[in-house]
């Protein structure tokens, strides 16, 4: 008889958080004036530690025990694309929504599969894999508009009201783009404006 293996619920008291030997996710002592504790509760809430950690934990699985990156080397690569984003690169960012895009059309497409398959003969199950499939579907769709935005030109429309001593008031709209840009629009004359712009 099989016995079951029970789920990992804990890291060897030998092992780092990615893995590797305690004594490679040794935090020094001492680190420019700081204490361990210190650099610990920096590390833990660093954006770039957390989510590199993640990514090793979840995405590690795809490779060999022996092969698997590090958090070490996770957050290496992470600060780098970061900083690129932080200089307006966007193609790390149009990588993920369209990968993501093409999951999620895969996952609408076999869920719809099982859908049809249980269409008739079980309604319950025909319900739970049709709304599975539909909610994957809005997500794809969420997911190509959050990327067309990246790409598209925002434009921005700033309003300049002046008064004249008549009363009259003056509407100028200007059009701002992404490129920096800018469009005038056509004046309006209001001929009821009070005296003070507003």
């Amino acid at each position: 008889m099989a016995h079951k293996t029970k789920p990992k619920t804990s890291i060897p008291s030998n092992c780092g958080v990615d893995g590797a030997s305690a004594e490679q996710n040794r935090v020094p002592s001492e680190k420019g004036g700081k204490t361990a504790p210190d650099v610990l509760a920096q590390a833990a809430l660093d954006p770039t530690i957390r989510h590199a950690s993640l990514a090793a934990a979840f995405s590690g699985r795809a490779f060999a025990d022996d092969q698997r990156p590090t958090v070490t080397d996770s957050a290496v690569f992470l600060a780098t694309k970061l900083a690129e984003a932080e200089n307006g690169d966007k193609k790390l960012a149009s990588r993920f929504l369209m990968s993501q895009s093409v999951s999620l059309d895969a996952m609408f497409t076999e869920f719809s599969r099982l859908a049809a398959l249980n269409m008739g003969d079980y309604p319950e199950a025909f319900e739970r894999y049709i709304r599975l499939a539909l909610k994957s579907q809005s997500e794809c769709r969420a997911t190509l508009d959050a990327l067309v935005k990246i790409h598209q030109p925002r434009e921005q429309t700033v309003r300049h009201v002046h008064v004249n001593d008549g009363g009259q008031a003056i509407v100028a709209d200007q059009f701002h783009n992404h490129t920096g840009e800018r469009e005038n629009g056509k004046s309006i004359n209001q001929s009821d404006a009070t005296s003070a712009a507003c």
